[in-house]
């Protein structure tokens, strides 16, 4: 991983974590919208363990050096994968307005860690019991 992204909702830290491969190349898109980002095939299948592994979401931005546009792909994604390629639509612009749909990747289970935990004890849930 080249980065992490730690996501904020309103200035305050959501515990979001988002693990980032940096890619730079001047490849031309296909003809489907796709820049097709070329990894050696047994990089790719250690890197492909390593997303699959961390807590969080995973993705991989390509970075045009001639216009610095960047584009970004869930590496989850089984369709953004193939057996020396990373598959990264032009559609999935990485900026400010990219941070919804990123954070979505992420789930909510660290949201979920940052609420103020709740003790309950058997008598809570007496409608529960066995008669």
């Amino acid at each position: 991983m080249d980065g992490l992204i730690f996501m904020e909702s309103r200035g305050v830290p959501t515990g979001q974590i988002v693990f980032v491969q940096v890619k730079c190349t001047s490849k031309k898109p296909r003809s489907d919208d796709v820049v097709a980002v070329a990894i050696k095939q047994k990089q790719l299948k250690m890197n492909i363990e390593r997303w699959r592994r961390v807590v969080g979401a995973a993705i991989l931005v390509h970075v045009n050096p001639a216009t610095l546009k960047a584009h970004w792909v869930n590496l989850r994604d089984e369709n953004a994968i193939g057996n020396t390629q990373v598959f990264v639509p032009l559609g999935n612009v990485f900026n400010k307005s990219s941070r919804k749909e990123i954070s979505k990747l992420c789930g909510t289970i660290h949201r979920d860690l940052l609420i103020k935990k709740l003790k309950t004890k058997d008598s809570n849930f007496s409608y529960l019991k066995e008669k």
